[in-house]
């Protein structure tokens, strides 16, 4: 199984009731270590939401994974929002391209990476993406994503809030996310994966 199949909305709708998720959300994947910069997101989000009030953010990871980044709960209880950052737990990969699918964006804050496999899901399922503007991000995205200085709260919301009232925008980005898609074939990702393990 590849990316680039793209999820029907009867699916995004079961798996929405399943994990209990929002209407409108930004999603971001992945461990919730302290490298992966969630406080800076939600921040952001908290920004985004005086013009946007009904926006809220998904992050699906695992709140008991090994080092856990402990700021993420007290970012949230600083500033309230504990209705409105959604942890669903574990979601079964079968229903996570439906999950980023559901989303208005995808976020990847990260202040280090390996490499951002999930940016090919954002892709495949036709979801624009804000992304911290590290190498190996602008690398795999190219001109598919918006690109934010991961200490920039401020530039991290406005590409938010960009992303969610530029429709042009957000169609231009998911097309180009359709064509690098094409490049990354599973014979290339599997060459860039050897490539980091050796």
């Amino acid at each position: 199984e590849g990316f680039g199949w793209e999820v029907s909305d009867e699916e995004v709708a079961r798996v929405k009731e399943c994990y209990n998720l929002p209407d409108r959300y930004i999603v971001s994947v992945g461990t919730l270590q302290p490298r992966k910069n969630i406080p800076t997101l939600i921040r952001a989000l908290a920004k985004l939401r005086e013009n946007n009030p009904s926006m809220r953010l998904v992050l699906v990871g695992n709140r008991e994974g090994h080092h856990f980044d402990r700021e993420i709960d007290h970012t949230i209880a600083e500033l309230d929002l504990g209705q409105e950052v959604i942890f669903p737990g574990f979601v079964q990969e079968s229903d996570l391209p439906a999950v980023v699918r559901g989303a208005e964006i995808y976020a990847f804050p990260s202040r280090y990476e390996g490499f951002g496999i999930p940016l090919l899901e954002a892709m495949s399922q036709g979801i624009p993406i804000a992304a911290s503007d590290i190498p190996c991000l602008r690398e795999i995205a190219g001109d598919a994503a918006l690109y934010f200085d991961p200490a920039g709260v401020d530039a991290c919301a406005e590409i938010l809030y960009t992303l969610t009232v530029d429709s042009d925008l957000r169609k231009r980005l998911v097309g180009a996310g359709k064509t690098r898609l094409l490049w990354y074939s599973w014979g290339k990702s599997a060459q860039l994966l050897l490539a980091i393990y050796d």
